[in-house]
């Protein structure tokens, strides 16, 4: 079977890179592109070459000549992205009326709809985890308007923390760029209205959605409400939303109700741009977010599970542009606190509280020389805490990127430069266990880098722990280079991965069942990528290849839990997708637009070959999306294959099918009303440990926008 196994993966790889390298030859026949006014009247055709610079530049020309034709104003503060548009490597890309479209009520859920693998331990408002082709949450970075929004102490993004209907954009780049330092699997770009502010007069929008699964009727509310305010030169948007969810849904094939994954949920949000002259802009956001009670436990008692968390991200940017120069200025500032409850009851002590806080300045520069050739540099510092266990982190990244077009070649070389240091406070008598650190613990004990779950014992594979991590007062210097060729539109790159522990995984503090520890080494490793994808034509692919040093895992040692470096590892991805507008007329406003995509991935231990626990080897989405006239119907189908629970891959979790479906009616351009149906099929299989896929839901909703 492991002979069939592996040439059965050979042939995938090989169909793979068969169409990488063919599929830059099958578009040779000019495109064509056709520019209208808004009353649909042909202004302009044009055609060319697809992927030559010749398109590049006729396609930027284009933009200006129509706004000038048409009387609009043009909008020149697009670049305030911390990545500019060359840098970009996307896996996939989503926009503000796709995320309208699709009627989910959280981020989250909305790139599960899409066909990633999102965890979660309960429904909606329970905590959510994106695992990337086989890359754990906190490899995930992301990034809020150019600034990084992951927790300090989790190394995790909370995707309940920023309201879905801010959300102009969402990039998923599998390539780094030089503002990512850190990076292991993908990079999430958010964009709000305050980087790229949309032409368009004051607004007011609300939407008002009641939900439920089969067991209980319509429990469930969300509501928000939009304000955009929009002169000549400032633009500002105000987003509130509130949420209750009961989230009583069955699970299992016993038909029992978990009742006991409800969250009661806030957010509020502010951005903003001001254009103080031609050449220089302020803009800046502001998020916050309160889950007041977030329980993911699944027992018919409750008594632990309970969170409540609170979260706050306030950036100020600054923007100047002079002929062929320009510096981006950012400044950030980032508070998360958890509080782990005992019960369902305030009067009852807080077991555990983490509160981290993030400061960073970054500085973006571009200089672009003869032939439209740039340089972009980036130097930032970040400092973090963690109050929970008195310990703080500093970060200095500088980055330099140069781009060299010759024609249908280009060559972009990088190199980002990080060092990092550490400070443990008290956390060097909080990271030990009954008098004994944590490092000898581990060193003295005999136990298996491969064992499976938390609730493993120790085996006899001896392990010699590693002292060379972060250590009190330390500085650690990485270099990161990174090197991309793009011959048409195939895109190759090869790049250094590279993640640092998180504080909990450093300063868990003491516990009968689990300590941190400090002497934690980064995740590292090298990674090489093919990939295929072009605007204009329907077929993408990408296949990488990632060999991963030291990755941290909890593991039982003498009975208590400790994170650890363990094996080294494989990760084989590659990703064949399809997506076109199939159909359109301009009159009556209605299309047709088909999405399909498929990817294979590998995430093999070295020492066994065997694939890593919780990751799917096989996953697969596909949509139809259909307008006509006021009528709108959205149906996606997610398909995630049998995820192991164990490093033996002994035992496994079985395959999800997941269909979702939303048919909407807009009255006029200020009333639209839809119905969504969740999990259709109602799988209630085993995310992982004993958190089930909430079975089948419906939400009825209404929007409302003048």
């Amino acid at each position: 079977m492991n002979k069939l196994h592996r040439i059965l993966k050979f042939k995938s790889f090989a169909f793979g890179a068969f169409f990488l390298l063919s599929a830059n030859f099958f578009h040779y026949p000019l495109f064509s592109e056709q520019v209208y006014d808004e009353h649909g009247n042909l202004i302009r055709s044009s055609q060319w070459l697809p992927g030559s610079a010749k398109q590049k530049e006729k396609v930027a020309l284009d933009a200006e000549e129509t706004a000038e034709e048409t009387g609009e104003s043009k909008n020149t503060n697009d670049s305030s992205d911390t990545k500019t548009d060359d840098e970009k490597s996307s896996e996939r890309t989503f926009t503000k009326e796709q995320i309208e479209n699709s009627h989910s009520s959280s981020l989250g859920d909305f790139l599960k709809q899409k066909g990633f693998f999102v965890m979660t331990t309960g429904a909606y408002g329970s905590k959510q985890e994106l695992s990337f082709k086989g890359f754990t949450s906190f490899c995930i970075k992301v990034y809020v308007d150019g600034i990084y929004a992951n927790n300090p102490a989790t190394g995790e993004f909370d995707w309940n923390s920023i309201d879905i209907n801010s959300i102009e954009s969402i990039e998923i780049c599998e390539q780094p760029g030089i503002d990512s330092a850190e990076f292991a699997g993908c990079v999430v770009y958010i964009t709000t209205s305050s980087q790229n502010p949309r032409e368009e007069k004051s607004m007011l929008s609300t939407e008002t959605a009641i939900s439920s699964y089969e067991s209980n009727f319509f429990d469930s509310i969300y509501q928000n409400i939009n304000y955009i305010g929009n002169s000549k030169d400032f633009f500002y948007k105000i987003n509130a939303a509130f949420a209750y969810y009961e989230n009583e849904y069955y699970k299992g094939s016993s038909g029992a109700i978990n009742t006991f994954n409800f969250a009661h949920m806030g957010t509020l949000g502010f951005s903003w741009n001001a254009k103080a002259s031609k050449n220089f802009s302020l803009y800046g956001s502001d998020f916050f977010a309160y889950n007041q009670v977030k329980a993911y436990a699944t027992g018919p008692v409750l008594t632990t599970g309970f969170e409540d968390d609170y979260t706050t991200q306030n950036n100020f940017c600054a923007d100047f542009k002079y002929d062929n120069f320009e510096t981006t200025t950012i400044l950030s500032y980032f508070y998360g606190q958890i509080d782990y409850l005992e019960g369902y009851s305030y009067s009852k002590p807080v077991t555990n509280v983490t509160n981290t806080q993030s400061v960073s300045l970054r500085q973006n520069m571009t200089f672009k020389f003869d032939n439209d050739l740039p340089l972009n540099l980036t130097v930032s510092y970040k400092e973090d805490h963690s109050y929970s266990s008195n310990a703080d982190r500093h970060q200095i990244e500088s980055g330099i990127s140069k781009s060299w077009n010759w024609d249908w070649f280009t060559l972009k070389p990088s190199l980002v430069l990080l060092a990092y240091g550490g400070n443990l406070g008290s956390a060097s008598t909080s990271a030990s266990f009954l008098g004994t650190s944590a490092s000898s613990l581990a060193s003295s004990a005999s136990f298996s880098a491969f064992s499976s779950t938390s609730s493993s014992t120790t085996t006899t594979d001896s392990t010699t722990w590693d002292t060379s991590g972060l250590h009190t007062g330390s500085w650690t210097f990485a270099a990161l280079p990174r090197l991309t060729f793009e011959l048409g539109e195939v895109t190759v790159a090869a790049y250094r991965v590279f993640t640092l522990p998180t504080f909990n995984q450093l300063y868990w503090p003491t516990t009968s069942y689990a300590v941190g520890n400090p002497e934690l080494k980064a995740e590292t490793g090298w990674a090489t990528t093919i990939a295929y994808s072009k605007k204009d034509f329907p077929l993408f692919a990408r296949m990488t290849y990632t060999y991963y040093e030291n990755k941290i895992r909890w593991a039982t040692i003498e009975g208590v839990l400790i994170p650890q470096n363990t094996s080294n590892a494989d990760f084989y991805a590659l990703t064949i997708g399809y997506e076109q507008k199939v159909w359109q007329s301009e009159k009556s406003d209605s299309n047709l637009t088909l999405q399909a995509d498929f990817s294979l991935n590998e995430a093999r231990l070295r020492e066994t070959y065997k694939q890593i626990m919780w990751v799917p080897e096989y996953q697969s989405h596909a949509a139809i999306f259909f307008k006509y006239k006021g009528f709108q119907t959205e149906i996606d189908y997610a398909f995630t294959s049998k995820r192991y629970k164990t490093n033996e891959n002994e035992s496994f979790y079985p395959a999800m099918h997941l269909l979702d479906a939303s048919l909407s009616y807009q009255f006029n351009a200020e009333f639209q009303i839809y119905a969504k149906g969740s999990n259709l099929l109602d799988q209630r299989v085993v995310y992982h440990d004993n958190y089930y896929i909430p079975s089948r839901k419906w939400t009825l909703g209404l929007k409302f926008r003048k």
